[in-house]
């Protein structure tokens, strides 16, 4: 008997593997990191936190695999031969950026400089939006650590600072 002659194979039951995990509150559900946002004044940042927490833990991680299946594309070239050196990215890296903005996840210290805790704020909003995508995480973090360097040059602070805090991503 050949092995295409024999009978196909039956799946057996999959008992061995955890439930799925998303979605998931990655705010609600990490009490260490809730512990540590208060113990250094950051727990008035709660409830965005919780926000994001739930958004991270669900859309945003089904548009990080969207966006990790789909790589950015370099165009070189139009189709009349014109040198374009255009990056085309999927609609989910957008979406990931464009939630990660509109929730200040590059700037939330940044536009709360007086409140106590921002910095911890800040810094657990990209912690959970690095849960759900590292990649874009970069570019936001960078964003934010550009502000200190914008700051020591007041006549570049006063054009760029608004546009790199701003919510909107474009």
């Amino acid at each position: 008997m050949t092995i295409s002659e024999q009978a196909p194979f039956t799946t057996h039951t999959v008992d061995n593997q955890p439930p799925e995990l998303l979605p998931l509150n990655l705010f609600d559900s990490d009490l260490v990191l809730q512990r540590h946002l208060a113990a250094q004044g950051g727990d008035w940042g709660a409830e965005p936190l919780a926000h994001y927490g739930a958004l991270a833990g669900g859309e945003l991680a089904e548009q990080s695999t969207r966006a990790n299946r789909n790589k950015p594309e370099l165009h070189t070239h139009d189709r009349f031969g014109h040198r374009i050196d255009e990056v085309r990215f999927h609609p989910a890296y957008h979406r990931l950026m464009s939630a990660a903005m509109e929730h200040e996840v590059h700037a939330f210290a940044w536009n709360r400089r007086d409140r106590e805790g921002a910095q911890v704020v800040r810094a657990a909003l990209a912690f959970l939006h690095n849960q759900a995508d590292a990649g874009t995480s970069c570019p936001l973090t960078m964003t934010a650590a550009a502000v200190p360097a914008l700051m020591a040059e007041p006549r570049i602070a006063e054009t760029w600072l608004p546009r790199i805090t701003s919510r909107h991503y474009d």
